[in-house]
């Protein structure tokens, strides 16, 4: 939700789907110059010394995510080709056949995607603003803290002016990132010589184990031996969004150093007459996809020693010395709170945490950074209507007849875990969380739905694609719609695209949501019971990206519907030596917390986890006899299971904290 002065990690993967043509450019974008031979890098790996890439080059590359092959057939990847200029402080970036571009010229960013049927251009001053669009939508505002953001975006691309001979190196703020890893930072080292894809190349290895956890984030980095890039795999978090570990691989396609033809930063024509107005500060989707898309966005560092290091291993270059002391105390004070917070769990006690923190990328970056970035999509209200629910949720049990625990995972009814990318779409996952639950409970068969269906075509409802919705209007889109694709059918990208619900066939068919009462937690435990995995939102600020194991608990959290600012699946709840706990399933992948889940304190409504509970309602005619009571059973089967191996000091979810497990 995605969701912190930074860019947010790949707010749109590209991937074919499944029989459909891609998306071509429209006729009025100018058209890519053809790639010439390479040309060799000055220094490179026979010289003995890293290559130092030029100011100026064209690069294209095919990303994917190996997890995404486990969700749907056609995994996920996509080509991107970005175009880069530092003399005229110029970058495009493309994606796929062109169906979304993003064109950084100056102050000012451009941003070219399809809406639902249409494709838009929205302008984003880099000081600020809500931009005017094509289609005349005004972008909506947001907070503050999130000013300045794609004037730190223009440095990433294009990264920091090199210094003269002798002088201090220039600064380029918090995301000064080239566009490829800069070799000569340090943790770099060659590995040696080897052939990839019948070219030989030499091989550099990035090693780095996490603080205050138990992974480590590797990087293989493969240049040809006159230095042109061929190949970057990495499995890590990535360096601007959700501590989002996972495995990425770069597959450079082509390169062509040098001058770039000014004709490749030519704007449409739909972007015509667009004034950005003064004001609100907010980020462009399509900025954030770009910049996130950048091979170098996912080296991510740690400190050991001091805030020297952490932020050389970071690759942060300042904007002089007011900038250092700024960060330098802002990672001061976020060491020591997770220092602190990590020595109160091993100390233990009545009151001590029940959750362990790791620091990591965010270390040097104030709360409202972190907030304006990482939660700054994703949750959100139309400011239209809510389509109000079907049915309001009746309890029929007593207290003591709800079950001591109950875990839905491991059943068709939580799917998977999924993997939004950093698309702002966690309202389309916990949508399709509970759609998916309710399928399988109410007809006995298990299905995987498309988020992408939601984010393309929802927009009349409510929902800005990437940019962020709410669930309920995703149920609003398919009631009307009279259904839902499956993922295989029309599959996951994270990128805006043109609809398809028209070519596509509908398969899981409801009729609209229903609304458990707020704040109600035993109303929530059995509606869990009932109905399978409900949708919630809750306040994911503090510490919640950083949760790395335990029963996560923040007094500081909101309650109220309004403040709620991302979206989860609720699948289960259980207690752990007395502490009650909701499990709660995210769209981070399997690399987030634990094995993608997290354990929220059942007690208080905790984050507001009860305010905002629904699930969706299947069609009359579509449920199966008997299904549902099958379901259940085998949902109690699975939670007096999961709580004998608690019990027990097993393992996962019923390890201990101490452990860094649920």
């Amino acid at each position: 939700m995605r969701v912190s002065t930074a860019i947010v990690y790949l707010a749109a993967l590209f991937a074919a789907a499944g029989g459909a043509a891609a998306a071509r450019a429209p006729a009025d974008a100018p058209a890519a110059p053809p790639l010439e031979p390479t040309a060799a890098a000055p220094g490179g790996p026979l010289s003995g010394l890293p290559p130092v890439f030029p100011d100026s080059y064209h690069l294209e590359w095919d990303f994917s995510i190996p997890y995404i092959e486990l969700l749907q057939p056609q995994g996920l990847k996509y080509r991107v080709r970005a175009w880069v200029d530092r003399a005229s402080d110029s970058v495009r970036v493309d994606f796929g056949e062109g169906e979304q571009q993003n064109f950084f010229l100056g102050d000012a960013e451009y941003s070219v995607f399809p809406r639902k049927h249409e494709r838009v251009c929205k302008k984003f001053a880099h000081g600020g603003g809500p931009i005017l669009a094509s289609d005349g939508a005004r972008a909506p505002a947001s907070d503050a803290a999130r000013a300045g953001l794609l004037s730190a975006l223009r440095r990433a691309l294009l990264g920091a002016p090199r210094a003269a001979a002798g002088a201090a190196a220039p600064a380029a703020g918090l995301l000064g990132t080239p566009v490829l890893p800069d070799l000569s930072a340090g943790g770099w080292e060659p590995t040696g010589e080897s052939v990839l894809d019948g070219r030989a190349v030499v091989q550099w290895r990035l090693k780095r184990r996490q603080e205050a956890g138990e992974k480590t984030d590797e990087y293989f980095f493969y240049v040809t031996t006159d230095g042109a890039p061929v190949k970057l795999h990495s499995v890590g978090r990535d360096f601007f969004e959700h501590s989002h570990y996972d495995e990425y691989i770069y597959d450079f396609t082509a390169w062509q150093p040098g001058p770039v033809d000014p004709s490749v930063f030519k704007l449409p024509d739909l972007c015509s007459g667009l004034e950005a107005a003064p004001g609100e500060a907010r980020r462009g989707a399509g900025a954030l996809l770009a910049a996130a898309a950048l091979p170098a966005a996912h080296l991510e560092g740690r400190d050991r020693a001091h805030y020297v290091a952490f932020s050389r291993q970071q690759g942060r270059e300042h904007e002089g010395p007011e900038d250092f002391a700024r960060r330098a105390a802002a990672f001061g004070e976020n060491k020591a709170r997770i220092d602190a917070h990590n020595a109160a769990v091993v100390r233990g006690g009545p009151d001590a945490p029940t959750h362990t923190l790791a620091l990591n990328r965010f270390g040097d970056w104030t709360r409202e950074e972190r907030e304006g970035a990482l939660l700054g999509r994703g949750l959100v209200r139309s400011g239209k209507p809510r389509m109000p629910p079907l049915e309001v949720f009746q309890r029929t049990l007593p207290d003591e007849e709800l079950p001591d625990s109950l875990d839905w995972r491991g059943s068709p009814a939580d799917f998977a875990v999924k993997d939004q990318a950093q698309c702002g779409s966690c309202y389309a996952f916990a949508a399709t969380g509970t759609l998916e639950g309710a399928w399988f409970v109410h007809t006995g068969n298990g299905r995987s739905f498309s988020e992408q269906q939601m984010i393309d075509c929802a927009w009349d409802e409510g929902p800005k694609g990437c940019d962020g919705g709410d669930p309920i209007d995703v149920f609003e889109y398919v009631a009307k719609k009279g259904g839902i694709a499956q993922t295989q059918d029309y599959p996951y990208r994270g990128l805006n695209g043109y609809c398809r619900d028209n070519v596509t066939r509908m398969e899981g068919l409801f009729r609209g949501y229903a609304r458990v009462p707020s704040r109600d937690e035993a109303a929530v435990r059995e509606a869990l019971l009932m109905h399978g995995p409900l949708s919630v939102g809750v306040d994911a600020d503090f510490d919640f990206a950083f949760y790395s194991g335990g029963i996560y608990h923040e007094k500081r959290c909101a309650l109220r519907p309004a403040k709620l600012n991302h979206a989860v699946v609720l699948v289960g709840y259980g207690s752990d030596r007395g502490r009650g706990f909701w499990v709660v399933k995210n769209s981070w992948s399997k690399y987030w917390g634990v094995d993608g889940y997290i354990k929220i304190r059942r007690a208080g409504n905790d984050c507001g986890i009860a305010s905002d509970a629904v699930y969706a309602l299947v069609a009359e005619g579509a449920a199966a006899p008997g299904a549902p009571e099958r379901a259940r059973a085998a949902a109690l089967a699975g939670g007096r299971a999961r709580a004998a191996r608690g019990a027990a000091g097993g393992a996962g979810w019923g390890g201990g904290v101490a452990a860094a497990q649920l």
